[in-house]
């Protein structure tokens, strides 16, 4: 129900430009330019919502199972940084948001309470900072007495197979 992917797909001259049906503003969203709505169901998820477009093309089975394929480089990446780094018994922790979503994120003070008492119980902190999110981390950081290891700047893959080494995230 975004103008721009229904004008997009008018525009390159799709034959087939499918779209939810939901109950929003048609000459707002430009859902009109689409030629096969399908009804959205109230109360399910997005993505249940974008696999019902799927019945489209007569696909009733499918893997619902997600996944994310971490290499034995990731693997190998990972297990070295925990080496380099010394870790043992680690929990990520992920402070971060848009930046222009404030309002989403927990306090800072917040995030420092809680590190603090899982350092408490022998817990080495990993802060995992994504783009734009490096501020929030190191703005954790200062406020720790003992700091916790930032991570950032790395591919989401080496992220993904640093996180399932910790205990938990």
């Amino acid at each position: 129900h975004k103008w721009k992917f229904n004008f997009l797909a008018f525009m390159i001259g799709a034959k087939m430009r499918i779209t939810q049906g939901y109950e929003v503003d048609n000459l707002k969203t430009l859902s009109f330019l689409q030629n096969i709505k399908v009804p959205a169901v109230d109360g399910i998820h997005d993505v249940e919502q974008n696999i019902n477009l799927l019945r489209v093309f007569n696909i009733k089975k499918f893997d619902r199972k997600l996944y994310f394929h971490v290499s034995s480089n990731n693997k190998q990446f990972a297990n070295a940084f925990f080496k380099k780094n010394g870790l043992k018994r680690v929990i990520s922790i992920h402070a971060g948001g848009l930046k222009d979503q404030d309002f989403k994120r927990w306090p800072i003070e917040n995030f420092s309470s809680v590190i603090h008492l899982l350092q408490k119980e022998g817990y080495s902190i990993l802060i995992i900072a994504g783009p734009g999110e490096l501020d929030v981390a190191q703005q954790i950081n200062i406020s720790l007495n003992k700091k916790a290891k930032i991570v950032s700047d790395i591919s989401i893959k080496d992220t993904a197979a640093i996180v399932a080494k910790c205990c938990a995230l």
